[in-house]
């Protein structure tokens, strides 16, 4: 009998325990969903961290937030491709797989992004490519930098050339496009943390002849040079095919590149290479078209624009072999880190001649046609079998400074340098240890892809416009439906000239700009071409996620926005040099007038009730200014060829 009771009591304890594990089971299934991220986050950090320091070849395996040794550093090279679309690059690309075959190969030696999203405009794209920050954390939510408005990057954010001089002691350069502010020397780029600059200030310019805003220089009688080596104005401005602007910056990089492959020294550079294509004005040299190899390459694209738009791709890819080969011929290419990225979606209409298919939307707005594009990363600390992958993580443009400091071991070094700058912290997230995982688990699972005020003509009120991701849904708050760019098929540009032929049956023409902005919710994943709208059939997604946009809107930095435009002022400075370059000298500069923006109603929930109306009600009153502030705003869509043309 004893032994039967030992027997019972041992397999009740077996049975107990069973239930335990399955109770316990049971729970973490419960439970994992909300501590996954949180144990997904560490892990990635951890990982990044760690093998971040082990990939340095010297490095002690240890990073105690004092930098590194110089010697162990990567060198860092960010190519920025400007206007590039999802259907520009890649091998989904319905007309363009083949046509940049240097980066295909990089990327068959690195790791290519699925899932990487930029802002939908340059100004906003770049402030958080340096600040690691999003716009509207930094006051450049609104807008683009367009002529003679007075504002820019505000000069108490720290970018990343700051933080890679404190870090790790890197010489930095910038060639090509700047456009974060050219107002006041203090906006330039040799004051926020370039060694060199070789480029231009403006948001484009004239591929030959280097004028500021080529397009529309001549109606606004503005038309100024706008090329720059260091402080001084470049004399290849003067024009002919052999100063073409890609050019140009080819030989600048290579001139610096030779210097750290020529030199005994050992300190790690950072070149920013903001390339100007594929913006427009859509320009070629006639040599290299004439070129019996790009003849043939071009033969199969009917339209003619969007062969010379291919051309400019090819240009591209020319570029990024040139520079590896200066990095291989100088022993550079292992010891150097290559990302490639686009800024923004492309304009998709006949001006720009770029295409976003199958992605709805284009450059300047937040639809996924203006937001998601292309990038990837080459680095000899990537290990050899997980080169050629794809990570399908969510990656935001906001990412990639933590993510590089990642890769140079030196993450917990920002860490300890961010708290002292304004602001006091980043809205991006390191990769690397996601990356080196394997996985596409990425430690980010919410987005903002913007947020901005806007004032309505019909309602006389102002109203907030953005769009939100988290996980697979998207919310969309305020925004015109747009259509889905079609390629043009015809060598007849006036097929284009209304605004597109659209693949989803739209109306066609301009009737996309005159419909009414609308709050719409999709699922990204498993519609990208956002197409079905579930806000009806998942009504608490949608209001969780116009929560947490309301949520973002209680943390809007002051807008850097300044729809004044002060063309007296700076005509009288580029006339003295025919360059444009910083008019206003008053260190305590304020935008004089027609500031109306996302500050008008950054503090409302902050206010008790009768401080909101009594704001609303002073808003209302100034409506002249509200007009003047959204007139600039359409100006400034139109310039860039963002709106039709009745609308301009």
């Amino acid at each position: 009998d004893g032994e039967e009771r030992k027997v019972s009591r041992r397999a009740l304890d077996m049975l107990g325990f069973g239930f335990l594990m399955l109770l316990i089971v049971a729970l973490h299934k419960n439970l994992i969903s909300e501590g996954e991220d949180a144990m997904m986050q560490a892990e990635v950090d951890a990982m990044g961290e760690a093998e971040g320091n082990f990939m340095q070849a010297g490095d002690s395996g240890s990073d105690d937030g004092g930098g590194n040794n110089a010697t162990s550093l990567q060198n860092i090279v960010l190519v920025l491709i400007d206007d590039q679309g999802y259907n520009d690059m890649g091998k989904a690309s319905t007309d363009l797989s083949t046509f940049t075959p240097e980066i295909s190969r990089l990327a068959d030696d690195g790791i290519w992004f699925s899932n990487y999203y930029a802002q939908p405009l340059c100004t906003p794209s770049r402030a958080a490519l340096m600040t690691g920050r999003y716009p509207t954390h930094v006051g450049m939510s609104h807008g683009i930098i367009t002529g003679n408005t007075p504002w820019g990057l505000p000069t108490n954010y720290s970018l990343m050339p700051e933080y890679l001089k404190e870090v790790g002691g890197y010489r930095t350069h910038l060639v090509g496009k700047w456009h974060l502010g050219h107002f006041h020397e203090s906006h330039l780029p040799l004051e926020r943390g370039f060694d060199t600059f070789y480029g231009f200030y403006s948001g484009f310019t004239g591929a030959f002849h280097h004028t500021s805003e080529l397009t529309a220089c001549a109606e606004e009688r503005d038309c100024y040079y706008d090329l720059r080596d260091g402080w001084e104005p470049a004399g290849e401005a003067l024009a002919g095919e052999s100063h073409y602007n890609m050019y140009l910056f080819e030989d600048e990089v290579a001139k610096i590149i030779n210097h750290y492959g020529e030199s005994d020294e050992s300190t790690p550079f950072f070149l920013y290479y903001a390339m100007s294509n594929v913006h427009e004005p859509i320009e070629v040299p006639e040599a290299y078209l004439e070129r019996e190899e790009v003849i043939q390459k071009l033969a199969d694209i009917p339209n003619v624009q969007r062969r010379h738009f291919a051309a400019m791709t090819m240009i591209v890819d020319d570029a990024v072999q040139n520079l590896t080969s200066c990095l291989r011929s100088n022993e550079l290419y292992d010891e150097t880190i290559i990302i490639i990225a686009s800024d923004n979606g492309a304009a998709s209409v006949i001006a720009g001649s770029g295409s976003n298919l199958p992605l709805r939307g284009m450059k300047g707005y937040l639809w996924e046609g203006g937001v998601r594009v292309h990038a990837m990363v080459r680095s000899s600390s990537i290990p050899t079998h997980l080169r050629g992958k794809t990570y399908d993580g969510l990656f935001h443009v906001t990412d990639w400074m933590p993510t590089i400091f990642g890769m140079i071991g030196s993450s917990h070094a920002l860490k300890q340098l961010v708290p002292s700058q304004a602001g006091g912290y980043l809205d991006g997230y390191n990769h690397w240890g996601a990356i080196l995982a394997g996985h596409s688990r990425s430690p980010r699972s919410t987005l903002l892809h913007n947020l901005d005020y806007l004032y309505s003509n019909v309602t006389s009120e102002w109203y907030t416009t953005g769009a939100i991701r988290s996980g697979d849904f998207k919310l969309l708050r305020g925004v015109q439906y747009l259509p889905v760019w079609e390629l043009p098929q015809s060598e007849n540009r006036s097929d284009y000239e209304a605004g597109g032929v659209y693949a989803d049956g739209g109306a066609g023409g301009e009737d996309w700009y005159n419909t009414v902005p609308t709050d719409y919710l999709y699922n990204v994943t498993a519609d990208p071409t956002e197409t079905t709208d579930l806000k009806a059939q998942y009504p608490e997604i949608f209001a969780q996620l116009n929560e947490l946009m309301d949520e973002y809107v209680a943390t809007m930095a002051p807008t850097a926005y300044c729809g004044s435009v002060m063309d007296k002022q700076a005509r009288k400075v580029f006339n003295e040099t025919q360059f444009i370059g910083p008019w206003v000298t008053e260190d305590d500069f304020v935008c004089p007038k027609g500031n109306y923006s996302s500050t008008n109603a950054t503090y409302d929930d902050q206010l008790s009730e009768e401080e909101q109306d009594a704001m609303r009600s002073a808003v209302e009153i100034d409506v002249s200014s509200a007009l003047q502030f959204m007139a600039q705003y359409t100006a400034e869509m139109c310039l860039y060829h963002l709106l039709p043309d009745s609308a301009c």
